[in-house]
């Protein structure tokens, strides 16, 4: 970051002035920020940092290049952090994990041990970047701990929404995730329950898993559309959002019919419900990174070459759905699954990203699904604007471009969380030092 001219340092040192609780000042290649869905990319910035929040941009024109010096002379206690050949860049969501759950297939029922791994998996995830995380159901409501933890820990965690114990029929697939209901007033009971509990969104399942053999769905779904179009009514009227566990084409519709917030995997869901999701506004997470380990890591999960060809089938499928809703206009975010065998809390939203990418997303969209865009789809609103001038200072510190390389994000060179410099590797210096 070399000026042609020597900047005059006046506008810096006013801005030093005004910055009475300056605690960081950070020096960067690059910033990218979104704005209205869209990524600017606002070249080399001093970022000055007070009260946890962004309190001045300043490019590089303006930056002097005795800077610590400057700093020194006004802010002596402010911590200069020089990240030249780095990029800034908003963080990125987990849209639908199980915090609970261990991607190496680790087997507990202790509910403290339970407990205890969710609170690492979450501390995991922000450190590679993922700073939104919706967790989608454990039978034990731990989902809900972990979030009112993640309000108040002095460790950073990435913001949290949480739905407590997914719902499903009972004798039908779910018990995993959550609890089982007989009737349709049950289900509205059980939805009623959760809302008093404080989730912030309600669960059901609508369907079992993929067949990987047969390469379907089978069964109808678990609940009618009447009863899943009255939990939706009853979330929308207390101020909630209802996700559903839908794949095949039954589980699809029915969830697309009733007007849900959110559709979770979506496998082998028709064009026709997918043009219903459009017009309804609806968004899908596709999930595909736990069919993708299981194609990618075959052998290890004991699956055949024709079971293995059957996941490539069941994955370049998806794909094309995929593309279709976006070329349709389906609001598509990022959710990984994580916690799924083969699936890591963190790294899988990253897989996430990429794979959406390569399925016909580009990585332009596949990183609006997989970051702030994707976020607010989901109702997250905060940091949304992270790297905009007065926006609270939450962002990564990056290598690279994610544009140019998603791995990049498994391994931020630092975050900065709540105004405060983290998970750096090279010690950030106090000015004049």
């Amino acid at each position: 970051m070399k000026n042609t001219s020597a900047p005059d340092t006046g506008v810096l040192q006013q801005l030093l002035r005004d910055c009475e609780n300056l605690s960081l000042c950070v020096k960067l290649g690059d910033v990218l920020q979104w704005k209205n869905g869209h990524l600017q990319q606002l070249g080399a910035r001093l970022l000055l940092i007070a009260d946890g929040r962004i309190a001045a941009m300043l490019p590089e024109a303006d930056i002097p290049e005795d800077l610590p010096q400057v700093v020194h002379a006004i802010r002596p206690n402010a911590a200069m952090a020089d990240f030249l050949s780095c990029t800034a860049a908003p963080g990125i969501l987990e849209g639908h994990a199980h915090l609970f759950l261990s991607p190496h297939g680790d087997v507990t029922s202790v509910v403290d041990e339970l407990h205890d791994r969710a609170r690492v998996n979450a501390v995991m995830a922000l450190r590679h970047g993922t700073f939104w995380l919706r967790d989608c159901g454990d039978p034990h409501g731990i989902n809900l701990s972990i979030r009112n933890q993640s309000r108040t820990s002095t460790e950073p965690m990435p913001f949290i929404r949480a739905c407590g114990a997914a719902i499903h029929r009972r004798k039908r697939y779910g018990k995993q995730l959550g609890i089982a209901v007989d009737t349709d007033q049950d289900l509205l009971s059980a939805a009623r329950e959760r809302i008093a509990n404080g989730a912030d969104d309600v669960k059901l399942v609508l369907s079992g898993i993929v067949n990987f053999e047969k390469a379907e769905v089978p069964g109808e779904a678990q609940f009618p559309v009447s009863a899943v179009r009255d939990v939706v009514t009853l979330a929308h009227d207390n101020g909630r959002r209802v996700i559903a566990h839908a794949s095949g084409e039954a589980g699809c519709l029915v969830a697309a019919d009733a007007g849900v917030d959110t559709i979770e995997h979506a496998y082998f869901v028709s064009p026709q419900t997918l043009d219903i999701m459009a017009a309804k506004r609806l968004t899908w997470l596709p999930t595909l990174a736990p069919v993708h380990a299981q194609w990618r890591d075959a052998e290890r999960y004991g699956h055949s070459p024709a079971i293995r060809d059957s996941l490539r089938r069941i994955l370049d499928g998806h794909a094309q759905r995929i593309a279709y809703a976006a070329e349709i206009g389906v609001c598509i975010a990022g959710g990984s699954d994580s916690g799924s065998p083969g699936v890591g809390h963190g790294s899988g939203a990253v897989d996430e990203f990429a794979l959406l990418a390569e399925a016909g997303l580009g990585r332009m969209r596949a990183y609006a699904a997989c970051s702030a865009p994707g976020a607010a789809s989901l109702g997250f609103t905060q940091s949304l604007n992270a790297c905009e001038g007065g926006a609270a200072a939450d962002f990564l510190i990056l290598s690279t471009s994610p544009l140019d390389d998603p791995s990049c994000l498994n391994t931020p060179r630092a975050i900065v969380r709540h105004g405060r410099l983290s998970a750096y590797i090279h010690e950030p210096a106090r000015c004049g030092s």
